[in-house]
């Protein structure tokens, strides 16, 4: 996920050794959008993601910065972000699943199904 994003910021590389330009070789590479290990990845990424969910309808959590609410007439929707990893759910189970198809037109995404638990939180859920 963190490859989707765009810099704001100027960013500059050193070439990568195996792909040195033999000519250019003193110069640097320019980049346009983010790299895994850079320091603006993870809020390049982030400010992509949160850019994307408020113009679909999103709002912003107050309390928490990595949860978005959207609500539709009597549904109700939550999207959390931890890192490049996202947590969706929802009421209408047809509507999340046009959600998640609209998040796919726009991020190479994997559904990896139901979650069974989320960051080892497992104890505190009902048996």
């Amino acid at each position: 996920m963190f490859l989707n994003s765009s810099l704001r910021e100027v960013a500059y590389m050193a070439q990568p050794t195996d792909i040195i330009d033999s000519p250019l070789s003193t110069h640097v590479c320019r980049l346009h959008n983010s790299l895994y290990g850079l320091k603006q990845a993870s809020r390049a990424w982030y400010t992509y993601l949160s850019d994307f969910l408020l113009t679909i309808g999103f709002r912003a959590s107050k309390v928490d910065t990595s949860l978005f609410i959207l609500t539709i007439n009597h549904d109700v929707f939550y999207l959390l972000v931890y890192v490049d990893d996202i947590l969706f759910t929802g009421n209408n189970s047809a509507l999340i699943q046009r959600l998640i198809t609209l998040l796919s037109s726009k991020f190479k995404l994997r559904d990896l199904g139901n979650a069974h638990y989320f960051l080892e939180l497992k104890s505190l859920l009902p048996v």
